[in-house]
């Protein structure tokens, strides 16, 4: 079955890279159009008093964990926001680095782990790990590292981590504007990362021994599984660098795939090179998180409406700064969070493929 997929998407800095990318087309054929109310989509806030919320998972009983950038792991119920933290993460600061991703071990309350990203400082030198911690009734201690050394830095440290239907965690990284990274095998950065609950390497990763699952990403942002088992990755492209803009992504992952950066941009044809679904050519759109309802992948992306100032909440469905999606929509809305409201757009790859309902909108609303 193919995978028709309809996009909705909520309405910078260089280092060394090689010395040319390779530019090639932009590999869809419809058109982006705005939507700023998108039908059947129901727009509210839900959660205030956060501060620069970043990623957010949902337990099996309903409760809901969201990460604040400066290092706290809050806890949601019934639609509060506990005063206290569940657990505080020592994170560095600054740019796009701190408190990231959450993840939920799969097995979750009979093995009662809960995973993190964040930009970590030891000994003068930054990088990016991801650490498991157990949850005891209502605090989080940290339990181990499941992976460290991933390069870290003031921007691309990448962040987004999710458990994939094989049961195992998947880590999106950075390239941290090194772009010649992406590349490098050895390397972590500007990656997918592929590792199993405990952190050891599983036997079918594509490098022996490696937990790179995926290479020549610049910065990934958003991770979701089609329900037929297919890995989705939303992720940035140049800022400047090599002198391009925009040409941001969305990519169908497969395993031990190259997706090119900073050797090409776009859809360049090439056997050695994994081409992207979607890419962003002529604006900069920079996605975050990804969610996907039935057949239908929503994206978040920051969106500008200087006139809705707004106060840092989680809000439903559209938002501006730097977004994210619960990885479970079924559980009542996606719920992107925001620093600020923004805009929605939506960009269907097939016309009469029409994007789900999140929740339905109320009679007469």
């Amino acid at each position: 079955m193919p995978l028709a997929v309809a996009l909705i998407l909520a309405v910078s800095l260089a280092g060394p890279v090689c010395a040319q990318a390779l530019v090639g087309d932009q590999p869809q054929r419809v058109a982006e159009r705005m939507v700023p109310e998108p039908p059947g989509i129901l727009v509210a806030s839900w959660v205030e008093g956060l501060e620069a919320p970043w990623s957010l998972v949902f337990l099996p009983d309903g409760r809901a964990l969201v990460s604040e950038r400066p290092g706290r792991i809050r806890m949601i119920e019934q639609g509060r926001l506990r005063p206290q933290p569940l657990a505080f993460v020592e994170s560095a600061q600054g740019g796009e680095g701190g408190l990231m991703g959450l993840a939920v071990h799969p097995r979750f309350p009979q093995q009662s782990f809960i995973y993190a990203m964040h930009t970590h400082r030891e000994a003068g030198r930054t990088t990016n790990r991801v650490i498991r911690l157990i949850v005891e009734g209502g605090t989080a201690r940290f339990d181990r590292a499941i992976v460290s050394g991933i390069p870290g830095a003031r921007n691309h440290n990448g962040g987004r981590i999710a458990f994939g239907p094989d049961g195992h965690l998947y880590v999106g990284t950075g390239e941290i504007f090194e772009a010649d990274r992406a590349q490098d095998p050895a390397d972590l950065g500007g990656k997918l990362l592929r590792l199993t609950a405990d952190g050891g390497v599983p036997a079918d990763n594509p490098i022996p021994g490696s937990p790179i699952y995926s290479l020549g990403h610049r910065n990934i942002q958003g991770l979701a599984w089609h329900p037929s088992g297919t890995l989705f990755v939303s992720e940035h492209g140049p800022s400047g660098e090599l002198g391009l803009r925009a040409w941001d992504e969305i990519n169908v992952i497969r395993r031990g795939g190259n997706y090119g950066w900073p050797k090409v941009v776009g859809a360049v044809g090439r056997a050695e090179f994994v081409d992207p679904l979607v890419a962003f050519r002529d604006s900069s759109t920079p996605p975050s998180g990804v969610a996907f309802w039935n057949d239908a992948l929503f994206v978040a992306q920051p969106g500008a409406d200087p006139h809705r100032p707004g106060s840092d909440r989680l809000d439903l469905a559209r938002q501006r700064g730097r977004p994210l999606v619960c990885q479970q929509p079924q559980r009542g809305c996606l719920r992107p969070a925001a620093r600020r409201r923004g805009w929605a757009r939506r960009s269907p790859l097939f016309a009469d493929q029409q994007p789900r309902r999140s929740r339905p909108a109320a009679a007469g609303r």
